[in-house]
């Protein structure tokens, strides 16, 4: 192979790289601001189904809790007393 092949080659494998390079740049910023729109477009159609989960959720559990407890107290033990010999 003479030497100006050699220089081609090089210079043309150069090229692909960086062609690669500026291409997976822009395929990386046109996917993240395809991705941010979707993201916010759903987020803001989502608004009236969690609306909705809530309204229903509202219906079956109004807040109250129905349960029977008792009220334990436990004796307070005086360090103090016990250390006075």
């Amino acid at each position: 192979m003479s030497k100006l092949k050699k220089f081609g080659a090089g210079v043309g494998g150069v090229g692909i790289l960086l062609l690669a390079i500026y291409l997976a740049a822009f395929l990386f910023v046109i996917l993240l601001v395809v991705g941010a729109i979707a993201g916010i477009y759903l987020y803001f159609k989502g608004g009236k189904l969690r609306k909705e989960f809530e309204r229903r959720q509202a219906e079956v559990n109004p807040g109250t809790i129905d349960a029977e407890y008792v009220v334990v107290e436990d004796p307070v033990i005086d360090s103090k007393s016990s250390d006075d010999r």
